[in-house]
């Protein structure tokens, strides 16, 4: 067990595994590892008299069963939030295809019963009754304002 004056010394049996763990995994424990490990063209080296100099909060073991449970608990919250992003970013990739295939099948909107279906405006087309409907009329025509060509300069 650690003595409260150096906080240093062997993990015993009063000392939880996993909560050993989390302070290893933990801002504070990484600080106190990078401060002890040995770098060497960018890889870090420990020696087990390092580790076992590491600095180790202590407190009794059942608070170090609850500091566990309630980290354990985050992160089974952070794992289901993590699956349930992934299946919305699923449902997102499938979502524009659905949205295009409704539209073309004309149940994006409620439809207007007067509309003309497609078959039928396919064969106004076809017989070249569009065209007429699409022309202005002569007086729309003189309403109309005209426009000059420009005509490019020679310079």
């Amino acid at each position: 067990m650690f003595t409260p004056e150096s906080q240093r010394g062997r993990v015993n049996a009063d000392t939880l595994p996993k909560y050993v763990l989390f302070w290893l995994l933990s801002p504070k424990g990484r600080t106190a590892i990078q401060a002890v490990a040995s770098s060497s063209s960018g890889l870090y080296t420990l020696s087990l008299s390092k580790i076992e100099g590491l600095p180790l909060p202590i407190c009794d073991t059942s608070e170090q069963a609850e500091i566990v449970r309630r980290i354990e608990l985050a992160l089974s919250w952070i794992n289901r939030l993590a699956e349930e992003a992934a299946n919305a970013r699923k449902l997102i990739d499938h979502l524009n295809p659905a949205i295009l295939g409704k539209a073309f099948r004309g149940k994006l909107v409620p439809q207007d019963p007067s509309d003309e279906s497609a078959s039928v405006l396919l064969e106004r087309i076809r017989a070249g009754d569009h065209v007429t409907d699409a022309l202005p009329s002569s007086k729309e025509q003189s309403k109309a304002p005209r426009l000059r060509k420009r005509v490019p300069s020679r310079r």
